[in-house]
């Protein structure tokens, strides 16, 4: 019988595809909700073993994806043509925009098509548990139970949970593997460290509040796990850990919590930079 470890590393890597997502998402400037819907209904579909993936380019159903999620979540911002010419253009960097033509007719029908194959795998089940509405009103209580602390920075929390969030989608599993509450604490305290906020706005003291079944420890596994999948790029790194138990009074754990922290906040700084 495989280990665990192997049959992990047989599974094929999906995270281009999933980044692919994320970027049409954003240079569509569609809502972060139609990017977590979008990167989950092409989890769902790769996952299942039906999917011709030697028949579909699975970049051109994930652009039928976002047009999907687009429509369910209402967004303004994602159509055909636009989808369409974003990811032409994320696809061929090289090439020249795309222009009207046989071309152009050719893409348009095909995604078209293709939101219905998605539709089909989908079996039309369209919704799913996401952490968005719980991590909003964290936030919302959060600024209001700390106005000293967490006022003056509150502009910076949001838009640092949002973004981590939305990096999150990079490996949809995660979200599908925990419950949606669970998740928001997690991100929020990722934020909150980023930001160097954690010392005053303690996790223990608030966390409690919004999860009866809180558990530090539990929380902190989570936060790693998105650090070694989502920021994690060094995959020599992650087999050598692979299988060991988080000890989070050892040397093992302390290690990723600041290899964790070092992530978040050079991706707060990456935010910052992006801002200005």
């Amino acid at each position: 019988m495989a280990t665990t470890t192997t049959a992990a590393s047989s599974l094929p890597d999906h995270r281009p595809i999933f980044e692919f997502i994320v970027g049409t998402g954003i240079r569509l400037r569609a809502d972060s909700l139609t990017i977590a819907f979008a990167s989950v209904y092409c989890h769902r579909v790769l996952r299942q073993k039906t999917f011709p993936a030697d028949q579909i380019c699975p970049f051109t159903m994930a652009a039928a994806c976002v047009l999907v999620a687009g429509k369910v979540t209402n967004d303004a911002h994602v159509n055909t043509r636009d989808v369409m010419n974003v990811s032409y253009s994320i696809l061929h960097p090289d090439m020249a925009p795309l222009e009207i033509g046989d071309l152009s007719y050719a893409l348009r029908e095909g995604l078209v098509e293709m939101e219905l194959v998605v539709l089909r795998f989908l079996r039309f089940r369209l919704n799913f548990e996401h952490p968005h509405q719980d991590l909003i009103l964290m936030v919302r209580l959060l600024r209001d139970w700390y106005p000293n602390t967490f006022g003056r920075r509150a502009d910076d929390v949001c838009r640092v949970s949002a973004m981590f969030l939305q990096d999150l989608y990079a490996q949809p599993q995660i979200v599908l593997d925990h419950k949606p509450r669970t998740l928001a604490v997690a991100i929020l305290s990722m934020a909150l460290s980023a930001l160097r906020l954690a010392d005053n706005i303690v996790e223990q003291d608030w966390a409690p509040t919004f999860m009866p079944s809180y558990d530090v420890r539990h929380i902190g596994r989570i936060k790693r796990k998105i650090v070694d999948k989502v920021y994690n790029t060094n995959k020599d790194n992650n087999e050598e850990q692979e299988g060991e138990e988080y000890n989070d009074g050892g040397n093992l754990a302390s290690k990723r919590e600041r290899q964790g922290t070092a992530q978040t906040t050079k991706r707060t700084a990456e935010i910052s930079a992006a801002d200005r």
